[in-house]
């Protein structure tokens, strides 16, 4: 892993919204798996209690959690999108993907709880690897 780096990040940020309007939507957090961390993602342990847990975690903390079904991608998109009390996540979204629901879920944990500490999203700089449906 490499230290931070705003250059990694693709922030796509809706028209007409500025950084200091935390009140709206600024865009998505890409941090992409490398193969060692899609390994350790496959190798976690991860039950439906952890899942719960997580879930319960997230919106106690005020993130905006979605699970979505990607039929053109054959995958499950998990989110989280910070809201103003998130603060240096405030108004960005992070996403996992998997093969599942319970995969997507999963993706998403280990961005969040592992490689971010449950911190700051936008200080992770995560070399990508090959595109699959787990990221």
């Amino acid at each position: 892993m490499s230290g931070a780096s705003s250059e990694r990040y693709a922030h796509k940020a809706s028209k007409g919204k500025k950084k200091a309007d935390l009140g709206g939507w600024l865009g998505f957090v890409d941090i992409p798996l490398s193969g060692d961390d899609r390994a350790r993602l496959l190798t976690m342990n991860w039950s439906e209690e952890t899942a719960l847990s997580f879930l319960e975690e997230c919106v106690n903390d005020g993130y905006k959690v979605s699970i979505v079904q990607d039929p053109a991608h054959a995958c499950v998109i998990a989110s989280l999108t910070g809201r103003e009390h998130n603060f240096d996540n405030a108004g960005y979204t992070l996403s996992g993907r998997g093969p599942d629901f319970m995969g997507g879920l999963a993706s998403l944990y280990y961005k969040h709880v592992v490689l971010c500490e449950r911190g700051r999203w936008s200080a992770m700089a995560i070399d990508p690897g090959p595109a699959d449906s787990w990221g």
